[in-house]
């Protein structure tokens, strides 16, 4: 799957196969473009009680993220296709690392996201806050 050629591994785990497994560990080993598929990251699907589905997103090098604007997009669109489920637009909530993720995918297949997470920021000992 790609978004705006950034290009990521999806597993969907919502049934437990990779339980116990050390998701870094298999994240480092297909995203290596010299001895595997290769990646910029690997999303991995996994069931949540707060929401459709919770993602987990590991960038190349194995260290997790709590969010990545195109692979969210890209998410969406391959949990639509796998859930086919009716109607316009198709409107998913993931849980993440920062909160909830909504997301709507319309029928063109482009992905709209809002991440309402709060955040700080401090930059020369200013702090911002939303």
């Amino acid at each position: 799957m790609q978004g705006s050629g950034n290009d990521f591994i999806l597993i969907d785990n919502r049934r437990g196969v990779l339980k116990g497994k050390k998701l870094r560990d298999i994240a480092t080993a297909v995203c290596d473009r010299h001895y595997s598929v290769g990646a910029d990251g690997l999303i991995v699907i996994v069931p949540s009680k707060k929401a459709d589905f919770k993602w987990r997103f590991f960038k190349a090098a194995g260290s997790e993220a709590g969010m990545c604007g195109h692979g969210v997009r890209g998410a969406a669109r391959v949990s639509a296709a796998v859930e086919r489920i009716a109607g316009s637009p198709l409107r998913f909530a993931f849980s993440a690392l920062p909160g909830p993720v909504r997301t709507r995918v319309l029928h063109s297949l482009s992905t709209e996201v809002s991440a309402a997470a709060a955040f700080a920021l401090t930059l020369n000992a200013v702090a911002f806050a939303r």
